[in-house]
């Protein structure tokens, strides 16, 4: 059984089949488009932030200890000074 296709309704579906052609290119494009952006910025956590990160919570640490040492001298010092006025009075 042959069927016979009007030329204009070829013509229709030909040109759908381009336009979902070049939509398929385009979603594929954008897709590649994010797979690497997001295999950049997979990387630059990985070997740039976590590290920077590390380091920042160790000079976090480090300032606190800072402080709380200075706190200690400055409770000395003023336990000092206390006494300090209490013999000059």
């Amino acid at each position: 059984m042959k069927f016979q296709v009007k030329p204009e309704i070829l013509k229709k579906y030909e040109n759908n089949q381009m336009q979902l052609n070049l939509e398929i290119t385009d979603l594929h494009r954008q897709l590649t488009k994010a797979e690497n952006d997001i295999s950049f910025l997979g990387s630059n956590l990985e070997n740039i932030l976590i590290p920077e990160f590390e380091t920042i919570k160790i000079d976090v640490k480090n300032i606190d200890k800072q402080i709380s040492g200075l706190q200690d001298r400055v409770e000395k010092a003023q336990l000092n000074l206390g006494e300090t006025n209490k013999q000059v009075s």
